[in-house]
């Protein structure tokens, strides 16, 4: 029976490189199976999902982008 982690970033745009370093770090380090998950702002969508697509391609990973609405989390 194999293990499946999951593991979920949250972050914008202006974190989406750090996540990118982190999920590479993660990818190459672990020796389980892995479900990457990135929830990110809808309006970021445009400027993350290349991040992601290149990591699908690059390093044989696929993440997993949730686009969520913001409304409901401003204070």
């Amino acid at each position: 029976m194999s293990s499946l982690i999951t593991v979920v970033y949250s972050f914008d745009w202006k974190y989406a490189h750090y996540a990118a370093v982190s999920t590479y770090s993660l990818a190459a380090n672990s020796t389980t199976a892995l479900r990457v998950v990135w929830v990110i702002p809808d309006s970021d969508t445009a400027s993350i999902l290349p991040i992601a697509e290149n990591f699908a391609i690059k390093f044989d990973l696929h993440i997993e982008v949730i686009p969520v609405e913001m409304a409901g989390f401003t204070a």
